[in-house]
């Protein structure tokens, strides 16, 4: 017998594949997934920012420095960070937003200052 449920917009009118009928299609989708997530978890943006761009002059630990100044604490704002960096100064060359984005920046300093407290 039919099911007699009124059709809504809710039914579905395709009855082709769907991932949600094969349970090993979602759970490799899920499984492939988690890496990044379990990556972003573990590592603020701004730490992953300064790892790939400040690191090599800053050092690893930004409390100790190395070629650069150590940048904990920092004591900063964002727009002072955001100027030094565009437009250098002492050792510092300029760093073109290719390198590094705005947002990059701002995550950084907001990282940086969050090891500060």
């Amino acid at each position: 017998m039919r099911n007699s449920y009124p059709r809504t917009s809710a039914t579905p009118i395709n009855r082709g594949a769907s991932p949600m009928r094969s349970p090993l299609r979602a759970l490799i989708v899920l499984c492939a997934a988690l890496p990044a997530v379990a990556a972003w978890a573990d590592d603020p943006p701004g730490k992953v920012a300064y790892q790939r761009v400040c690191a090599k002059c800053h050092g690893d630990d930004p409390t100790e420095g190395d070629d650069g100044p150590a940048l904990v604490p920092m004591y900063r704002t964002t727009a002072q960070v955001l100027d030094i960096v565009r437009n250098g100064t002492g050792q510092m060359d300029p760093v073109p937003d290719s390198k590094i984005s705005d947002a990059e920046v701002s995550a950084v300093v907001a990282w940086l200052q969050m090891l500060s407290k």
